[in-house]
Parts: structure tokens; C-alpha cells; sequence
């Protein structure tokens, strides 16, 4: 016997299960088995036969599906006493819908009729289905947290039957009538699970609705249920017995059965598989659009998308090139699209399998699907080919271990439980072979599929994939607690756009392979925008040109003290002048060894207008802080107050220290107006230092141009002359950088105040309400602190800035509840960046992202390895 490949193997049996032919191996003989009732193309048996010898040797190098020889399941006794148990998963689900119902997991079939219905023929070949398969009349009775099941007696089953002239008349109201009749939940404990309704449209048209639940079925079920619908519909006009094989067992036989399987050696063996397997894996953190609620809903939508031929084509001529199978392929490039979202090396996804691998369970109706979990490791960025191989191995050891429940896994594995989402994982995928289905009949009848979509979510995401003659199509059911459609749309973009760079090149690496569209690529051109400056771009000249505009507004006040904007100007350029003697000139670092106060700000702006760069000492910092700080700056003068210059440390014979209060008397003699330096945008602002990320102090340069973008022709936020806001930063806090200069190059009035009256909420609301304050930025902590505190402290104010570090969805939500005309921004940025970088107007989205940068800032979402 010639080599075979492994895959085709795999997928020729994968085949004959989905159209329902069975493969069995007994005594090293290979059967195949077909209903009568059965239609199979005559090409998928033949192949099955002309590789019958490649089947044997897989089966017995990997185990049968179905082994004939296995001990057959038995009917269980039923007896009073017994109580019969659920299956592993009907006990899932149980629980699920004791917790919060679970409509999503409700399974419609709609099918216009057309031709001459015998309505009550309907009805008793849809109850004659009911009586036969016992678990479409069981229903869940519970004592003491535990449940079984309870099976109703035979003939009780009805057909509804809605005649009614507005279905008749209007197609949306019959649209809705169908919606309504697929959402209504089921009543577990005392429910049929299959209920069917009939909408009478005419004599010859009529539309069946036929809902089940998922704890007494399964997609497997639906066919069995149709083709014993003819049968029995046949039957009944026809006035003859229906001719359908006994059922030897039934659901519950199946639950018992399996109860049994927990304790036996092979499971133990397949359980012991999963525990190596899936130890320790992570969840899924996939950036979604709402924040993640406490508890996830079953909400949702699905969204369509086609793959064409040529593409397809191509998809499994790669497959084949690597021994493996569609399947493998696109799951591995869905797992490469999760790793990029998320840049999780650790990945696993959920697949479905029939569950059904037992001869005996062939004709059943029942919840026998499972989910299989597909770890797969993409540690040190591997290449698609390789990962792929890992998929392709990962695969088939699950296959041989599917025996094992989901949640029996599930209880081995997950320690902890999420509400808020599913365990092991949140993602699913799934490919679907859809052979041409031939049209149904029944006597005089034409049943015609309608389209229904369930607006349900199980999961997070559901991936699934339809392969047919065009091609393949694929839909995607999300949560909509987390995904705008708008979302899950570029998603399947990034998808598809993944696929056509893996069959380009799949030996690149997972994070080379193209993920963006050109257009996507195209609007970081819009997104990151660039604004050519129309006025003058230093501090200096700027201020000016306000101090003309607004000479006697107030610009500035410090606890009952205020000066006007001529006034602050005429100080800050005598300062200048005195400093120029001292020697600043333009790049000179001058040290401001100041608390709050007037005094302060005429420093600040005196020092700019002399041509030097501000450094803000806090005389607060320790003294080994304060040390280093002067000492980085090799400054030759300081400038403090008497109240603060006493905790200067030793300095060097040369440095010169300006105390501004004993020395106002010889700066008040110089002139008032400007001194003659050479400044650009470019020249040097200030330096403010950071803790750095080792802990030692570091100086970040700051330009005059950047402070003038940070705050002149703003979109992010309205500043104006009418604006008062009061700074609650340190003068070494890079937040006064918006402050201050947010303020007096605006025309607004800036509102200096000590700390301890920042630090009482008491005292901060009276400030606050004391200089009508309009606008101010707060840090993120100290932003909850308040609104838990006293809420009202934000009454009056038309604009928050907050940062530092991420705000609290809570906090904001409250914030903007109680004074919903109040606007909330979220400033993001290093001080590197001067203050922040972007920002985003808090909106009723759930969630606060960092936002769109400001202009001339440029924004890039990045990978781990700098790929957009």
C-alpha cells in the first residue's frame, strides 16, 4: 500500500460525517454505513471505498471515531425512584439558564410551505417526532441545586396555529410574529423543548416556525428532525405506518451512559491529556468598543463577508503543501489575527464537534455537540508555516481526545470563573462544508428554507466559515456589550487581508504579514494632522500680543492679591532686564527655587523674556532631589524667595541666588519694556524633571514652539478670555505647562492658591466658587477622590481635564450624570510630549479611550514589534 496523506484522510472523514456516513472498524474491517433513507453522492463513496485500506491504517494508528466493537450504550432502567441524570453538557446549560436565561442558545428553523397543507397531518407528524424522541418532551426539575431529568408521557405535544389576516396582509408584522415566536424563552422545568407554529398566509402558502432548544438538540438534530417530518407527514396522509428505525436508545440512555464513562480508565487517560494541554491558559484581550460588563449578556449581531473562489483556490492548494487541512489554514490565520489585536502569545479558540461518536446516537435527536479548545503558543513571533504545523499537531490531539466534555475540562482546568466571560475561551471558529441541499417536499408541498438570524451571542466572537461551489462565506456573531458593527466590519477586512498576505508569502513571520488595507494605511494622514502656525511661536511674543488685546484684565491672582495683564508684563520685563545683567541670555537655565505666588509667574515670565529657559525646584523635594536637580543643571544663578532660600543646600561659590523679595526694590529700578533677545520656536522653554523610570530624576526639554501648540488655536478644548482657571499643580508638574500658559496666552485668568487649600475639598469648593472658576485639570486619583467626596466641587465648571494615568469609567459616568452639560477630556501623553499628546472627549461609548492627538502630534498603534 502506497504512502497516504494524513490530512486528506482526515478531511475525507470529516466529509462523510457532515453528510451523515458513518465509518466504523471491527476486527480490522472497515465499514461504512448509510441510512436508506439517505441520499450520499455516488463520487464521496467512491472515494471512501478506493482509499478504504489508508482509512484502516489510520484507524489504527489513531483510533477509530466509531469502534463497532466498544460496549454498546444500554437503556437505563426507568423506575420510579430514578432519577435520570442530564449530560455534561445539558448541566451547562442548566445552570446558564438558572443564571440569566439563554434565549442565545435557542435553535430556529423557518420554512415556507407552498401547495395544499393538511394542517392537522402537520401537527401529528411533529408530535409523532415529539413522541419518539423522549428528550424534545423532557423537561428539568431541580431539588437542592441538582437537576434531572423528567419525561413527559406521550400525545400531549400541540401544533400552534395562527390565523390571522395581519400576517396575511403585512410581511413585517409577520417578520416580527416570527421574531417574537423565536426569542420567547423556553420554561425548562415545564416546556416542551420543541415548539412550532404555523402562520396560515393563504390556502396554499403558509410559514412553519420550529424552535428548539439547545439542551435537547443540536445542528445534527435539525436534520434528523426534517427527514422525519416527511416521513411521518407521508405516513399520515397516506394513511399508513411510518417506516423509520427504532430508536434502541434514548437521550437519557446517553446522559446515564456518560455519567458512567467519567470514572473509567480511558477518560482519566483523555483527561490528562486536557490538564497538560490547557494549564494556566490565559484569557483573551481583545480591544473592544464598550467596556466589559460584570456580567456578559447574551446580545448580539452577526455580520456577513465572502472569500472568493480564486483566493480559495489558492488557501487549499497551501493547505495541501503543508499536509493539512482548510480548516487548519483558517483557523491559523484567525489565531495570527488575535495575536495581532492583541499581541497574546498565548491563544486558544474553541471549535465545535459532533460529539456524535457512538453508532448507537446516530438517529438521535439530543445536545451531543462539543467544543474542542485549540491552544496554540506563537512565543518569538514564529512564521505562519510553523505555526501552522503546531496548529495542524494541537488539532489532531484534540480529535483524539474529544471524548471529554467541555465542562468537565472546564472544571479540571479553570480554578476561577469569570462572569463576565466564558472560560478557557472567548473566541470560536468553525468550517462548514455546505453540500447543494435538494428541495424538500411533502406530498403536495414545497418547503423552502427562510432565511433567521438569532440577534444572540454565546461568545465573544464567532467565526464561522461556509465552504460551497463559489468559494467561501463566513459570518461573525458578536457581543454587542463589546463590538460595534463598524468594528467587527474592519476585523473581517484585517482577516481577509491576512489570508491573501499568508498565501503571498507564508513563511514570514506572523507579525510581518500584512494586516492593514492601503486605504487604512492612508488615514494616518487625516488622523495624525499638521497645522502651519500663522502668528508668532514664542512665549514671549505671543503674550504680548495679549497684553495689547487685554491690558487690564486681570491675568493672574494669588490669595486676595491679582495683577493685570500691563502689570504682570512691566514686572516680568524689569525682572528681564535685571536677569540680562546678570547674565541670562537666550538657552540660559535659570533654576526657580519658588512656591506658588505671584512672584512665581512674574519669574517664569521674566526668565523667558530674558532669553533663558525656566527650571521649577520645588522646595518641597528632599534635599538630595533638590541637590541633583541644580546640580544637572550646572546653573550659575536661582532665583527664590525668602521663605524658600533658607532650604537651598550648600551651593558653589559661583552660583548666584536672586531672592526675589529682598531684591524687588533694585529690579523695580529697571525700564518696563521688553528686552532685545534672540528667540525662535525652537528655542528653549523650560526643563521639567521627571522621576524617570529608574527613579532617578531626568530633564525633559521643552520648546517654545511646543507650548504655544499645546494651548494658541486649540480644538481639544475652548480657551478664551472669558475662561478662569485655577492651577492645582506644583510648579515642577508638567500640568502647569496647560495652566499657566493656557491662561495668559489666551487672555484668561489664572488662579494661584497654597496646596493646603487644594488638598481640603472644603476649602477647594470655596476657592473654586470664590473666582468662578471655569476650567480646571485635574490628576486621575485625585479626580475619583473628589467625586466620591463631594461631587458638587464640580458644579459651575464647563470643562475637566483629567490624566496622569487612566480615569475610572465609574467616576466619569457619575461625574457626567450629575452635570451633564459639564465636558470631560481625557489628556494622555508623556511630559516628554509636553503635558499630553491626545485627547478624547468623554462620550456615552462605556469606555474612555486615550483619543485622537492634537495637532502636529503624531499618533501610531503599534505591535511589540513597532508594526503598524
Amino acid at each position: 500500500m502506497s504512502n497516504f496523506n494524513l490530512i486528506d484522510i482526515v478531511e475525507l472523514i470529516n466529509k462523510a460525517n457532515d453528510v451523515g456516513i458513518r465509518i466504523t472498524l471491527d476486527d480490522d474491517r472497515l465499514k461504512i454505513k448509510v441510512r436508506k433513507d439517505q441520499t450520499v453522492d455516488s463520487s464521496l463513496l467512491d472515494e471512501l471505498k478506493l482509499k478504504k485500506e489508508h482509512l484502516i491504517a489510520y484507524f489504527r494508528k489513531h483510533g477509530a471515531a466509531i469502534l463497532a466493537n466498544a460496549d454498546p450504550i444500554r437503556p437505563a432502567p426507568r423506575n420510579g425512584d430514578m432519577r435520570l441524570p442530564l449530560s455534561s453538557s445539558q448541566e451547562r446549560l442548566w445552570f446558564i439558564d438558572q443564571l440569566e436565561g439563554s434565549t442565545q442558545y435557542h435553535i430556529p428553523t423557518v420554512l415556507r410551505l407552498r401547495g395544499r397543507l393538511q394542517v392537522s397531518a402537520l401537527d401529528a407528524a411533529l408530535g409523532a417526532i415529539v413522541d419518539r424522541h423522549e428528550v424534545l418532551r423532557t423537561v428539568i426539575a431541580g431539588e437542592d441545586g441538582k437537576a434531572y431529568q423528567e419525561v413527559k408521557p406521550r400525545g400531549g405535544w400541540k401544533l400552534n396555529v395562527v390565523d390571522d389576516s395581519i400576517f396575511r396582509k403585512d410581511e413585517r408584522a409577520l417578520r416580527v410574529g416570527i421574531r417574537e415566536q423565536i426569542e420567547a424563552p423556553f420554561n425548562l422545568s415545564t416546556d416542551y423543548m420543541l415548539r412550532a407554529t404555523l402562520f396560515v398566509l393563504d390556502a396554499e402558502e403558509y410559514v412553519l416556525t420550529v424552535v428548539m432548544h439547545h439542551i435537547a438538540s443540536d445542528g445534527w438534530s435539525g436534520g434528523i428532525i426534517v427527514k422525519e417530518l416527511v416521513e411521518f407527514y407521508d405516513a399520515v396522509t397516506e394513511g399508513r405506518e411510518a417506516t423509520l428505525p427504532p430508536l434502541d436508545i434514548q437521550y437519557a440512555d446517553f446522559a446515564v451512559w456518560q455519567r458512567e464513562q467519567f470514572t473509567s480508565p480511558a477518560m482519566q487517560q483523555h483527561m490528562e491529556y486536557w490538564k497538560q494541554k490547557l494549564g494556566g491558559v490565559a484569557a483573551l484581550h481583545l480591544p473592544a468598543d464598550y467596556q466589559r460588563p460584570a456580567v456578559l449578556s447574551a446580545d448580539g449581531a452577526i455580520s456577513h463577508f465572502s472569500i472568493d473562489k480564486e483566493l480559495t483556490v489558492v488557501l487549499h492548494a497551501l493547505s495541501r503543501r503543508y499536509d493539512a487541512t482548510l480548516f487548519m489554514t483558517l483557523l491559523t490565520a484567525f489565531k495570527v489575527l488575535l495575536y495581532r489585536y492583541t499581541g497574546q502569545d498565548d491563544i486558544c479558540v474553541g471549535t465545535p464537534s459532533a460529539g456524535r461518536n457512538r453508532q448507537e446516537v446516530e438517529g438521535l435527536v439530543g445536545f451531543f455537540v462539543n467544543t474542542l479548545a485549540l491552544r496554540s503558543d506563537l512565543t518569538g513571533n514564529p512564521s505562519f508555516e510553523t505555526l501552522l504545523l503546531q496548529v495542524k499537531d494541537t488539532t489532531l490531539g484534540a480529535y483524539q481526545h474529544q471524548d471529554v466534555p467541555l465542562e468537565k475540562i472546564v472544571d479540571a482546568v479553570s480554578k476561577e470563573r469569570d462572569l463576565s466571560r466564558n472560560p478557557l475561551f472567548q473566541v470560536v471558529f468553525a468550517l462548514l462544508n455546505l453540500p447543494e441541499a435538494p428541495a424538500l417536499k411533502l406530498k403536495d408541498l414545497t418547503l423552502l428554507p427562510e432565511k433567521v438570524e438569532l440577534t444572540k451571542a454565546q461568545f465573544d466572537l464567532t467565526l464561522t466559515l461556509f465552504e460551497g461551489k463559489d468559494g467561501l462565506s463566513g459570518a461573525i456573531e458578536y457581543s454587542t456589550d463589546l463590538y460595534q458593527e463598524e468594528t467587527i466590519a474592519r476585523m473581517i477586512t484585517h482577516y481577509v487581508q491576512l489570508l491573501k498576505a499568508i498565501v503571498a508569502e507564508p513563511s514570514a513571520a506572523v507579525s510581518g504579514l500584512q494586516l492593514l488595507t492601503n486605504a487604512e494605511e492612508a488615514l494616518l494622514q487625516t488622523f495624525n494632522t499638521a497645522t502651519e502656525y500663522k502668528e508668532t511661536t514664542t512665549i514671549p511674543e505671543v503674550f504680548a500680543t495679549q497684553v495689547e488685546s487685554t491690558p487690564d484684565k486681570t491675568a493672574i491672582v494669588y490669595e486676595g492679591q491679582s495683577l493685570t495683564y500691563r502689570t504682570l508684563d512691566e514686572q516680568a520685563n524689569q525682572l528681564a532686564h535685571y536677569l540680562h545683567i546678570k547674565g541670562v541670555s537666550t538657552g540660559t537655565l535659570v533654576p526657580l527655587f519658588l512656591g506658588r505666588s505671584l512672584e512665581l509667574m512674574i519669574a517664569v515670565l521674566g526668565i523667558l523674556k530674558a532669553g533663558g529657559a525656566y527650571v521649577p525646584v520645588d522646595p518641597e523635594y528632599p534635599a538630595d532631589r533638590i541637590s541633583f536637580m541644580l546640580s544637572d543643571t550646572a546653573a550659575s544663578l536661582i532665583i527664590a524667595d525668602s521663605n524658600s532660600k533658607h532650604k537651598l543646600p550648600q551651593l558653589a561659590d559661583h552660583v548666584q541666588v536672586i531672592v526675589l523679595d529682598d531684591d524687588w526694590p533694585e529690579i523695580n529700578a529697571h525700564a518696563k519694556n521688553p528686552v532685545n533677545t534672540i528667540l525662535t520656536a525652537e528655542s528653549l522653554a523650560y526643563i521639567i524633571y521627571t522621576s524617570g523610570s529608574t527613579g532617578r530624576p531626568k530633564g525633559v526639554l521643552v520648546s517654545h514652539r511646543n507650548v504655544v501648540s499645546l494651548v494658541k488655536n486649540v480644538t481639544y478644548v475652548s480657551l478664551s478670555a472669558a475662561d478662569i482657571l485655577l492651577s492645582t499643580g506644583s510648579p515642577s508638574f508638567d500640568a502647569t505647562t496647560f495652566e499657566y500658559w493656557g491662561m495668559l496666552l489666551n487672555g484668561g485668568t489664572l488662579i494661584l492658591c497654597p496646596e493646603h487649600r487644594l488638598l481640603d475639598s472644603g476649602l477647594l469648593k470655596e476657592e473654586m466658587r470664590r473666582h468662578g472658576v471655569t476650567k480646571m485639570w485635574f490628576t486621575a486619583s485625585w479626580f475619583n477622590q473628589l467625586i466620591d467626596t463631594d461631587i458638587s466641587i464640580f458644579e459651575g465648571l464647563s470643562a475637566v481635564l483629567a490624566g496622569g494615568e487612566k480615569l475610572s469609567d465609574e467616576h466619569v459616568n457619575k461625574l457626567r450624570r450629575t452635570y451633564p452639560a459639564l465636558s470631560v477630556i481625557n489628556g494622555y501623553g508623556p511630559t516628554e510630549n509636553t503635558t499630553f499628546s491626545l485627547t478624547f472627549h468623554v462620550d456615552d461609548r462605556g469606555i474612555i479611550p486615550i483619543g485622537r492627538p492634537l495637532d502636529n502630534r503624531a499618533a501610531y498603534v503599534l505591535d511589540v514589534q513597532l508594526r503598524l
